[in-house]
């Protein structure tokens, strides 16, 4: 008996690692999160966030179970202008650092 449910313990061991969701780190180093605000309806600012980490999770076999997860230092915000940058910083413009998820809903994952 002990063989048996130590066997079948090994099994779901290795099985269940196949059929997991597939796990994606997202790259800083090759991804960015990019924003454009339109300000006085005469221009428009542009900018990023530096500091930002994320992970994709990706199940083929149901594509429902797929989300995406975002962390944003939302202190990292960056318009190359210090003056603007310093204001969003400050002036209380965020809160909290974003946390993002997301979960696709259709069958399909875009």
């Amino acid at each position: 008996m002990r063989k048996i449910l130590g066997l079948l313990l090994a099994v779901v061991a290795v099985c269940g690692s196949a059929l997991a969701a597939d796990e994606y780190k997202i790259d800083p180093n090759h991804s960015s999160v990019n924003f454009a605000v339109t300000h006085l309806m005469v221009s428009t600012v542009n900018g990023r966030f530096n500091n930002f980490e994320g992970k994709i999770l990706f199940d083929d076999k149901d594509v429902s179970k797929s989300s995406v997860t975002v962390t944003i230092k939302t202190t990292s915000i960056n318009t190359d202008n210090s003056s603007s940058d310093n204001d969003l910083r400050n002036a209380g413009f965020f809160v909290l650092d974003c946390i993002v998820h997301g979960t696709s809903p259709d069958k399909e994952f875009a």
